[in-house]
């Protein structure tokens, strides 16, 4: 007889909602972007 729990990981706060939710947008903004989208592409190279 096995009980099954689940070990959830902390819910996510809400600043940390809002804070993704911001990328989200900076995201949707960067794709209409040329200069911006190669800023995160330059920045892409420089952390991998």
């Amino acid at each position: 007889m096995f009980q099954k729990t689940v070990e959830r990981e902390k819910p996510y706060s809400k600043t940390d909602i809002a804070e993704l939710k911001k990328i989200g947008r900076e995201i949707k903004e960067a794709k209409k972007n040329p200069e911006y989208r190669r800023a995160i592409d330059n920045f892409i190279k420089a952390t991998t």
